[in-house]
Parts: structure tokens; C-alpha cells; sequence
């Protein structure tokens, strides 16, 4: 641990996707805060330009970048603006992703799942394989890589989200073990359901089904053994650890912010499901 009162990611340069809102610009502030410059990145200039703002104001250096993640040569431009103007990428955290296209597998629309494929899954690999370049001159890094609970097990209708997540956590796993010997450290950050727009956005969805989307969010709060949804400074705090060198053993490693959710054998809304129609 660092002294007390010490900055953690003194001098460090940050690249945060899907900053605009949500878990990225809770982590870009809490990073700035704690001495790093960080590139906002997200599709809209209003949205990297606001989050740039919001880490300035947390007393951090930044810059706001419009960039699509799942565009290779956008993501190229990107790293080279941002060693312009603020050095070359220490971290990266890889957040931008969607849960749009809910649905079990037969009721998914294929556009849904390559929307989300490509978002959620080539995204991630695009915005690592952007970064390493540098990292591997400089034979040290960082890679956060989004995941989520929803990767690791079982969620009724979540084919396609599922499937991304799951296999970001191994892309993490394989990633440790390709780039340790370059000093690189890669992990997986798997959130539970944490209240952010892209969270209300769904449940607001699922109100036009007729669900009230209050009673929604509490009957899933009585599913988390800590008994409410996440906060995003929930994650933030854990992506700032396993930025920082404190977590400077740590590789290849998997971590769940859930409440709790995960570590039961049979998650109450699981076992409270009624049996499925279809055959």
C-alpha cells in the first residue's frame, strides 16, 4: 500500500472507453482524481467532452476523444491523439459495451447479436490491440478488460450478453498469460447489476412490456445477498486497485462486484423462475 494520503496513478496515462456515463466515467473520474491523465472515449464529442470536464474538476488532467471502439483504424487515431496530447497509454479500461438484444437464443435477432458481438467482444480486442503496441516498447501496462457476472453463469434471457462477457474473461485469461513476460498485466472486472443509464435503460424496457420499472429494480434488489444494486463507484474503486501498482501480483484474475450474487449455488431469481414454455 501506498502512504497515506498518496496519490495512486501518479503520472500514470489512462484510456477509459465508453466514458461518457455510467461505470467509464465514474473509473476516468475516480483515475483522475487519484493522479492519472485519462482520455475520455465514447462515441459522442458532447460526451468525452463532458466527462473530460468532470475529470478536470476531480482535480485530474484530460482530454475527451469521439471514437467508435469497434472501428480499428478510429482506435488507432485515438492512441496516437492521446500519446499527443497526454503520453503514451499506461491503462486501459476497456467499459464500452451494451446489454441491448435481450432474449434467449431461438428469439434473438441476428442483427442483435452481431450489434452486440461487435460492441461488447471485438470492441474490447480492438481497444487492447491498439494500446499493446506501445505497452510492449515499454515492456509494462495495464489492461481491464469488461466483463460481468452475466459471463460467468447462467441469466435467464441474456444469450448474446452472456456470450460476449464469457468470452471477454477468457480473452482476459489468455491475454495475462500472452503478455506477462512483457510486464503487462491483464484482468477481467465483472460487475453485477449496477445502477447506471444503460441499467434504467433496460428496465425501462421492460416497463413497455407492462413491468413497472420500480418494482423492478427492487424485486432485484431482493435477489443481492448485500441487499441493493451497485453504485458505480462500487467498480470504479476496484478498476483504480488493479490499476494502481498495489495490485502489481495480480494477473489473469477474474473479479466479481456483485454483492454477493454470484457466490450463491442457486441466485434466488433462478431458482423463483417459472419453468421455460418453449420446448
Amino acid at each position: 500500500m501506498g502512504a497515506p494520503g498518496a496519490l495512486r496513478l501518479p503520472g500514470k496515462v489512462a484510456v477509459v472507453t465508453g466514458a461518457a456515463s455510467g461505470l467509464g466515467l465514474a473509473s476516468a473520474v475516480r483515475f483522475g482524481s487519484e493522479g492519472a491523465a485519462v482520455a475520455c472515449v465514447d462515441l459522442s464529442a458532447d460526451g468525452v467532452a463532458a466527462a473530460a470536464e468532470a475529470v478536470v474538476a476531480a482535480g485530474g488532467r484530460a482530454i475527451g476523444v469521439a471514437a467508435d471502439v469497434t472501428d480499428e483504424a478510429a482506435l488507432t487515431a485515438m492512441v496516437a491523439e492521446v500519446t499527443s496530447e497526454l503520453g503514451a497509454p499506461d491503462v486501459l479500461y476497456a467499459n464500452a459495451g451494451t446489454a441491448r438484444g435481450e432474449g434467449a437464443a431461438h428469439e434473438l435477432p441476428k442483427h442483435d447479436w452481431d450489434f452486440g458481438v461487435a460492441l461488447n467482444l471485438t470492441g474490447v480486442f480492438l481497444s487492447a490491440k491498439a494500446v499493446l503496441p506501445g505497452m510492449l516498447a515499454r515492456r509494462s501496462g495495464v489492461l481491464l478488460l469488461q466483463g460481468s457476472i452475466g459471463g460467468l453463469a447462467g441469466l435467464p434471457n441474456m444469450a448474446m450478453y452472456a456470450a460476449t462477457k464469457g468470452a471477454v474473461v477468457a480473452l482476459a485469461r489468455q491475454m495475462a498469460i500472452e503478455y506477462a513476460g512483457d510486464g503487462i498485466r491483464v484482468n477481467a472486472i465483472c460487475p453485477g447489476t449496477i445502477e447506471t443509464p444503460l441499467v434504467r435503460e433496460a428496465y425501462a424496457r421492460r416497463a413497455r412490456l407492462g413491468v413497472d420499472t420500480h418494482t423492478s429494480i427492487e424485486a432485484r434488489k431482493d435477489t443481492i445477498p448485500l441487499g441493493r444494486l451497485g453504485d458505480p463507484e462500487d467498480v470504479a474503486n476496484l478498476a483504480l486497485f488493479l490499476a494502481s501498482d498495489e495490485a502489481g501480483w495480480i494477473t489473469g484474475a477474474v473479479y466479481t462486484v456483485d454483492g454477493g450474487e454470484s457466490a450463491a449455488l442457486i441466485p434466488r431469481h433462478i431458482a423463483a423462475r417459472p419453468a421455460p414454455t418453449h420446448a
